[in-house]
């Protein structure tokens, strides 16, 4: 006898698999259906809209997640007093990097979906309470910030190194280590940091270091207004919404003019993109030359990021976006990839000694997702913190010093 088939189970199967490719933007149901091998109107009978199917796949994610956090339930509920040791935090990690290295439908539907990359009154901490893991009360009030910030450095950094590794997936495949060798490196990465010394920088350096990042942006009138158009149409219609025409509509030009300076929604996000990577190094690379180690690196590197995402606000929402893509990494052209790799040579040829194996390049990319992402969706209450010295400790010396110390 022919096994009845499941359809409802084949469909959340395609739609996953389709968002794996993390550069796919827009899916329709019509193209789900077609992977499937049934009409468009047969997946109605399933799911009322692609609506419907979106929620139902949020739900398997999330539902996914929690029961693997919960089954760490030691690690969320202790108190303050007591450190984890290296094996229970080594434990946690391997637990969820599995989790999506095994479901990788799962983060491309959890990024390309606007789950992450959209606004939220409620930190990520928030909605996973919600579908059921068990976070004692500092995780999800910030009544210990620290503890809060730790948590909220780790989200981050998974998503990031999950990201980095997929790219690498498809542009270079020759360099990804085993599923085991990666998660080895990144949970070593989070516990000990990038620094091969213990010796913090004093702070009269900080200062000196805090003199020397001070930037002043220049102006550009019209990608400032681009820019804003785009941050207004994604804040109200999500990345799927973004269109040339509603663009044009909240710059009050026509559509045909708007078309003279770019072709189409992609050209307009590659254009914008390239316009401010090319700011952002040149900030950079004056800078880094002055670094004499790879903690004055790392400090330069957040300090800078910090101040020229406070001076162009209007710029965070594509930033923030464009780091869960790589979408710069993917799109720029032959000329800006090697202009981005000069510019890193600054640091790349003073020869640091970088513990765990990062290279610069992934450090820059790393630093830029934290500070892009920090206020942006994960509420994090930055004002009642010194955030750059909090994050600069986590990234040079690791959570194991972070937490021995405070």
């Amino acid at each position: 006898m022919v096994p009845k088939r499941d359809t409802r189970q084949e469909i959340l199967t395609k739609a996953f698999f389709m968002y794996e490719d993390l550069g796919n933007r827009k899916i329709s149901l019509s193209e789900i259906a077609a992977k499937v091998g049934i009409s468009k109107t047969a997946i109605f009978r399933h799911f009322k809209n692609k609506d419907a199917l979106i929620q139902v796949m949020t739900e398997m994610v999330f539902t996914g997640l929690s029961s693997v956090l919960n089954s760490k339930e030691f690690f969320f509920t202790r108190t303050e007093s007591k450190e984890y040791s290296f094996e229970e935090f080594s434990d946690l990690i391997d637990t969820v990097l599995s989790f999506f290295i095994e479901n990788p439908g799962y983060l491309g539907f959890t990024l390309n979906s606007g789950i992450l990359t959209q606004k939220t009154d409620e930190p990520i901490f928030v909605i996973l309470k919600k579908h059921g893991v068990m976070f004692s009360e500092e995780y999800i009030t910030s009544s210990n910030l620290r503890r809060f910030f730790r948590a909220y450095f780790c989200t981050e950094s998974i998503i990031f190194f999950l990201i980095r590794r997929k790219c690498l997936l498809k542009t270079n495949p020759s360099a990804i280590h085993s599923d085991e060798e990666f998660k080895k490196t990144i949970i070593n990465v989070l516990w000990t940091g990038i620094s091969t010394t213990e010796n913090k920088l004093s702070s009269e350096r900080k200062a000196e270091l805090d003199k020397l990042c001070e930037i002043t942006v220049p102006e550009n009138g019209d990608e400032a207004r681009f820019f804003m158009a785009f941050t207004e149409v994604f804040n109200e219609y999500g990345i799927e919404g973004i269109t040339i025409e509603r663009i044009s509509e909240k710059l009050n030009l026509a559509k045909s003019s708007l078309y003279s300076y770019f072709i189409n929604k992609e050209e307009f996000i590659t254009k914008m993109l390239s316009s401010e990577l090319r700011i952002i190094m040149d900030m950079l690379s004056k800078r880094l030359k002055m670094a004499t180690s790879i903690e004055e690196t790392a400090y330069i590197l957040l300090v800078s990021e910090k101040n020229y995402l406070e001076q162009r606000p209007f710029v965070l929402t594509i930033h923030n976006w464009a780091l869960q893509q790589e979408f710069n990494l993917d799109r720029m052209t032959d000329k800006e990839k090697t202009g981005t790799e000069d510019k890193l040579a600054v640091v790349k040829n003073k020869g640091f000694e970088i513990k765990n194996g990062l290279s610069v390049k992934t450090i820059l990319g790393w630093v830029s997702s934290i500070i892009g992402t920090l206020k942006f969706y994960f509420k994090v209450p930055v004002e009642t913190i010194d955030y750059v010295d909090e994050l600069f400790d986590l990234i040079c010396f690791g959570l194991s010093k972070s937490m021995s110390n405070k």
